[in-house]
C-alpha cells in the first residue's frame, strides 16, 4: 500500500507527498531540517505507484497557482487550502475505488 501525506513546519509550509510510510517519512524530512515538522493527513490508495505520482503532480501544480510562496515541494497555504487537499486527495481515493480503470 502507498499513501499520500501532508507534512507541515513550523513556518505553515505544506508538503504533499506519496510514501509507503508517511511516519518514516517525516523522520527523514526532519533529519537536517531546523523546522518542526508534523503529520498532518494520510490517506490510503490501494493502486499503482505511478497512477499515485500522477495525483501528487496535479496537486503541486494546482498549488503552485493557488499558493503566496513555494520552496521546492513545499508551499506555503491556508488552513482552508490545507482543508480543500484533503477533500482532493479523498476525492480521488474514492474516483479510483469506484473506477480503478481511469
Amino acid at each position: 500500500m502507498d499513501y499520500i501525506y501532508i507534512i507541515s513546519n513550523s513556518n505553515g509550509f505544506v508538503k504533499v507527498g506519496v510514501s509507503k510510510n508517511p511516519t518514516k517519512r517525516v523522520k527523514q524530512l526532519q533529519t537536517g531540517n531546523g523546522e518542526k515538522l508534523k503529520l498532518l493527513f494520510t490517506e490510503e490508495f490501494e493502486c499503482t505507484r505511478k497512477h499515485l505520482l500522477h495525483i501528487e503532480k496535479k496537486i503541486h501544480k494546482d498549488l503552485s497557482q493557488k499558493c503566496s510562496k513555494q520552496i521546492g515541494e513545499w508551499f506555503q497555504i491556508s488552513p482552508e487550502q490545507i482543508q480543500s487537499i484533503k477533500n482532493t486527495i479523498i476525492w480521488h481515493r474514492i474516483r479510483y475505488e469506484d473506477n480503478p480503470l481511469t
